[in-house]
């Protein structure tokens, strides 16, 4: 398991909005984004922990902001779901910490493929 990269008080002191959300809750989502992190390969002047700390807590806060899709349409035969999207965007597009992690992947990791990464 990876270390985490960032911490509660890291993730809470960047936006105000995730101050009510518990913090066993944060823990499960720091670690995931950490795993997430631990993925990337990184260019060699950003594998300090400074950019893993900055890439999972971006990552973590864009986690912890996501809402339950409002499921508008099911179809049974071939199953197919479509949600609610009341911003008309997807994945990391959906937040802005979202976007400013997709950045960062962008520049700091050494594949120019990066459709291979999991954008949520």
């Amino acid at each position: 398991m990876s270390a985490p990269y960032t911490t509660i008080e890291n993730v809470k002191g960047t936006v105000s909005h995730l101050a009510a959300v518990p913090d066993a809750q944060l823990n499960l989502i720091i670690a995931d984004a950490s795993l997430e992190v631990d993925g990337l390969e990184l260019l060699e002047k950003y594998q300090a922990d400074v950019y893993k700390e900055k890439l999972t807590r971006y990552l973590s806060i864009h986690l912890a902001t996501l809402k339950p899709q409002e499921v508008v349409k099911e179809k049974l035969d071939v199953l197919e779901r479509t949600y609610k999207s009341e911003t008309g965007l997807s994945g990391l597009s959906v937040t802005v910490y979202g976007q400013e992690y997709e950045r960062m992947v962008n520049e700091y990791t050494v594949s120019t493929d990066h459709n291979k990464v999991v954008f949520f």
